[in-house]
């Protein structure tokens, strides 16, 4: 029930420092990580003991140094997913769900040992994935719990402090484990499971706001889409990791687009050695 980091020595991390940064309760839940304005790891993460809201802000590289600070202290941020970026601005934002309700938090300084807190949506939310989009303001995907559909939230300043809320997706129970990047074409892309189907699907968004996106099902070989992840590879296209809960299966699997608009993808198996896929990122 600790928080730890590992920073690799080596570009395929052969070899690697692992760090506790917090461990005085029941923490680390859901962690998110990303590098600040000043090149060091900035931690979101779950204080389940008391529900709350912690990050951890390194103070060296492998960040086997670092402070940590409990940002909300509501008492009832839920055991969900958190997402950690770093806004044009230079300060971290975090998308969390609290009270059943999204929020994103918009740290005061580069450590972030405050915040200021702006509410998304109110109604009962899940899996929520933040990226910062090319016009320089934050999108957030999330799954709308109570009917079952996948959402965009797309702010109008920095802090997220004013947003535009759309259902990309709606047919069947849609929207789980979403996971979200900014094309090469500076257009978002969002990974997520079609619960209904049992499939891995992805929404490309239209335009920047992302009031529009073009659905596609990506791979509907078995029971597909859980803890998806996306990310760009070199070729500028989308690479998707996720588990394949098959029972003859359990695999890791991988996704590589075959554009910038993942209407099609290719998908292979990259460890079948059990259970093992949860969680990926």
């Amino acid at each position: 029930n600790d928080l730890k980091v590992v920073h690799c020595n080596d570009a395929a991390c052969s070899s690697s420092t692992s760090t506790t940064l917090d461990s005085a309760g029941n923490l680390g839940r859901y962690p998110s990580v990303t590098v600040g304005a000043d090149g060091l790891g900035l931690v979101s993460y779950l204080d389940a003991t008391n529900n709350n809201l912690k990050t951890a802000h390194c103070t060296n590289t492998p960040c086997t140094a670092f402070t940590t600070a409990t940002v909300v202290s509501s008492g009832t941020v839920a055991d969900d997913y958190t997402s950690a970026t770093v806004g044009t601005d230079g300060l971290g934002l975090i998308s969390y769900v609290d009270g059943g309700s999204l929020r994103v938090a918009h740290c005061g300084n580069v450590a972030c040992s405050s915040v200021t807190s702006n509410a998304i949506d109110s109604t009962s939310i899940a899996y929520s994935s933040l990226a910062i989009g090319a016009d320089g303001l934050p999108l957030v995907s999330y799954l709308d719990n109570g009917n079952v559909d996948l959402k965009v939230a797309h702010c109008a300043d920095v802090a997220c402090a004013s947003v535009s809320s759309t259902t990309l997706a709606s047919t069947g129970n849609v929207g789980l484990y979403t996971s979200l990047t900014i094309g090469s074409d500076g257009l978002g892309l969002v990974s997520f499971r079609d619960a209904s189907a049992a499939t891995l699907d992805v929404a490309h968004c239209s335009n920047l706001v992302c009031s529009s996106a073009t659905l596609s099902t990506l791979d509907a070989s078995g029971i597909e889409g859980e803890y998806s992840a996306i990310t760009l590879g070199a070729d500028g296209l989308g690479v998707i990791s996720y588990y394949d809960g098959s029972g003859l299966n359990q695999d890791l699997k991988v996704a590589h687009c075959g554009n910038v608009a993942c209407a099609t993808a290719s998908y292979f198996a990259v460890d079948t050695a059990g259970q093992v896929g949860w969680n990926t990122s």
